[in-house]
């Protein structure tokens, strides 16, 4: 058997032609494949011979691509669970939102577009060899344009959420609004479904990279498009709390001055309750309001005799301006009524008595109110000899006026 072998490969040596019919009946195509099946390490250097490195990295930027585009995707979802939970809130604003409902039509139309432009993406996509490091390159930008959308949806979710945070009250105005973003919805995940379709098609990428690169190109204009278009929602989204910024400052100040028309009616009531029931109050005694004519003719003799006929007074200090003015075994009160009594009730209750006792009566300054603005005033009055029945507590002055006799007429002085 050796010698026979030996024998053909002298016979080869010596005819070269044998040896190379030999090669060709032997090495064929299932020969050389059932070596590469064999042998891990021959199939990546012929692999590496034919593709390169450049296209061998193609898979993995191509999944980085559908990573990020997937992402974005994610993204948008979580931006519209928001958007419909402002949409349960707004019902107040129609004016506002009737512009919002304006762009998101306007939003549908482009999705609609990016949608049949992606379509179109579908049936073009061919060659590739030549321009794979302008793949590259666009990869790049397409990567920086994603994650800067990111950080823009991101802004947007939250300013979304502060919207909601205000806007609890406003759903029946945006019932056609939440129809169209279920549209929006639905389109959004037919881009998805595109774009998981892309994935499928780019496996096939060695006859058709040209195609993709000028879809990659188009899709970045959309998405400059998109971008923009995310700007314009956040301001109007940043107008809209302004707005409620500005109706809430409205609404406080609405409340301000319901509290305060509020106060001067309680004021004017409890000023017409005391003068009703001022012979209770005092236990007895006449007066009234210094318009009544019994008052004011008692007023302007007591007046005269200060410092010639009329005399020009401060209204702090004016009796002519007190609540009310009742007498009672010789002694005259000058009441103040105040829903809140504070230091200016106190100060004005004394200086119209003390203006009275300048003209030789024995005047009482008293206030009355539901309560004291502060501690504090209570103890001004104390200090000042101004007695009170305020809320339902009585000062010992109070209670002295109230003991005495009553001599006042059964006449109606009011």
């Amino acid at each position: 058997m050796q010698e026979r072998f030996e024998e053909l490969l002298r016979l080869l040596d010596e005819h070269p032609e044998f040896l190379e019919a030999l090669q060709d009946r032997i090495v064929d195509e299932k020969a050389i494949l059932r070596a590469i099946q064999k042998r891990v390490e021959t199939r990546e250097a012929i692999r590496r011979q034919i593709l390169h490195d450049e296209l061998l990295q193609l898979p993995e930027l191509v999944r980085q691509l559908v990573e990020a585009q997937q992402r974005n995707a994610a993204q948008q979802q979580e931006n519209s669970r928001l958007v419909r939970q402002i949409i349960e809130s707004q019902q107040r604003h129609e004016a506002i939102l009737q512009e919002h409902t304006r762009q998101s039509q306007e939003h549908n139309r482009l999705l609609q577009q990016l949608i049949e432009s992606q379509q179109r993406h579908e049936a073009i996509l061919q060659e590739h060899s030549r321009l794979l490091q302008q793949l590259i390159e666009s990869q790049r930008q397409h990567e920086a344009i994603l994650q800067e959308h990111t950080r823009q949806l991101q802004e947007h979710s939250r300013l979304l959420q502060q919207l909601i945070e205000s806007q609890r009250q406003h759903e029946a105005i945006l019932q056609e609004h939440t129809r169209q973003l279920q549209e929006h919805s639905r389109l959004l995940q037919q881009l998805i479904e595109s774009q998981q379709r892309h994935e499928a098609i780019l496996q096939e990428h060695s006859r058709l990279l040209q195609q993709l690169i000028e879809s990659q190109r188009q899709h970045e204009a959309i998405l400059q498009e998109h971008a923009r278009q995310l700007r314009d929602l956040t301001a109007q989204v940043q107008r809209v709390v302004a707005v409620q910024e500005q109706m809430a400052r409205d609404l406080h100040d609405l409340k301000e001055w319901r509290k305060g028309f509020d106060g001067l009616r309680r004021g004017a009531e409890l000023e017409k309750e005391v003068r009703q029931r001022a012979r209770i109050i005092f236990a007895g005694g006449r007066g009234g309001h210094p318009e009544s004519p019994f008052v004011s003719r008692l007023l302007k003799n007591w007046l005269r005799t200060l410092n010639g006929d009329d005399p020009i007074l401060e209204a702090a200090a004016d009796p002519t301006a007190a609540d009310l003015i009742w007498s009672k075994g010789g002694k005259v009160i000058v009441v103040e009524v105040s829903v809140k009594v504070d230091r200016d009730d106190v100060d004005r209750a004394y200086a119209r008595a003390n203006t009275l006792r300048g003209a030789g009566i024995d005047a009482v300054p008293v206030v009355i109110g539901d309560q004291w603005t502060s501690d504090k005033t209570r103890t001004r009055a104390e200090m000042r000899g101004v007695e009170w029945y305020v809320g339902k507590t009585l000062s010992e002055g109070f209670i002295a006026l109230r003991r005495i006799p009553d001599d006042a007429e059964d006449a109606d002085d009011e």
